[in-house]
């Protein structure tokens, strides 16, 4: 079994730390900021028990926490002696860019005693030393926007198997409302309405004699046909962006019959196509039984 890998973010205040660990956190990292670093080895230990089995894990230890930084080399010992992978990794940023920063956001250096933030700036990287000859990965966020950042730590940090994008194809019934987690909507309201055949009525869009009046018509294999190429289209660049969810809806009036065959019909083409996205559909609004068409 690989061994549990524990991911250290520090550095300068406004150099990114929290949108680092937010990257962690959506790719199946357990995060936790602002810890003290002498709790982190009793953290650790918990979550790698057997009740919690915890594998992967990240914390941000800066400034704020600044009385233990001296006890940061004892940390390295004790990762070193565990059979725990660790990397440390260092956010920094130039004098200017943080001044302005700390400016646009209205927000106070931890450090502040004075109007002069570059006071504050000077003292931390003071107390930072420390921990600068343990640094595996340094980045300098200077010239980075929030998401270059993000994507310049999911191509540098070992963490490939956690970056698959989840998606989602929902079936629902526009009578219902439209899903408030949709990101892409496609409306199936044209399609031939098994709602008003004899024998189908009662049935939904996931039993063959549904699926087969349905997919007899022409226009819905094009249907399919054309989601697919936009599906096919997007899905490396939503994934290449670090998206870790996607909702795809499809609709129709009630959500039983024309939205359900669809989104599993679309599923069962796709199968495991893309490999870095776990595929699912879900039907919102299929055991639902109002009147009127579906």
């Amino acid at each position: 079994m690989t061994p549990p890998l524990v991911i250290i973010i520090t550095g300068i205040s406004g150099s990114g730390k929290s949108t680092a660990l937010k990257v962690l956190e959506d790719i199946g990292f357990f995060c936790v900021d602002n810890v003290p670093v002498v709790i982190i080895p009793r953290i650790v230990e918990l979550l790698i028990g057997e009740e919690l089995a915890k594998q992967r894990m990240a914390f941000v230890i800066d400034v704020r926490g600044k009385e233990f930084f001296s006890q940061f080399p004892e940390l390295v010992d004790y990762f070193r002696k565990m059979d725990i992978q660790f990397r440390v990794v260092f956010l920094d940023c130039d004098d200017d860019v943080l001044i302005r920063r700390f400016s646009e956001t209205r927000r106070k250096h931890p450090l502040s005693e004075s109007e002069n933030p570059l006071d504050s700036i000077g003292k931390e990287r003071e107390f930072l030393k420390s921990v600068r000859p343990y640094v595996d990965l340094y980045i300098n966020t200077a010239d980075m926007s929030i998401h270059e950042l993000k994507d310049f730590i999911r191509k540098e940090m070992p963490v490939e198997e956690f970056t698959k994008l989840n998606v989602t194809f929902l079936s629902f019934g526009f009578k219902y409302g439209i899903p408030a987690e949709a990101d892409i909507l496609f409306d199936a309201r044209f399609l031939p309405n098994p709602h008003f055949v004899a024998g189908l009525k009662d049935k939904d869009g996931r039993e063959e004699a549904v699926k087969k009046y349905i997919f007899a018509n022409d226009d819905s294999r094009v249907f399919i046909d054309k989601i697919l190429d936009l599906i096919d289209f997007l899905l490396p660049k939503f994934i290449g962006e670090g998206k870790a969810y996607l909702t795809v809806a499809i609709g129709c009036t009630g959500g039983r019959h024309r939205s359900v065959a669809v989104a599993e019909e679309i599923v069962k083409i796709i199968g495991n196509k893309h490999v870095n996205a776990d595929i699912n559909v879900r039907h919102r609004d299929i055991t639902k039984t109002e009147s009127g068409g579906v």
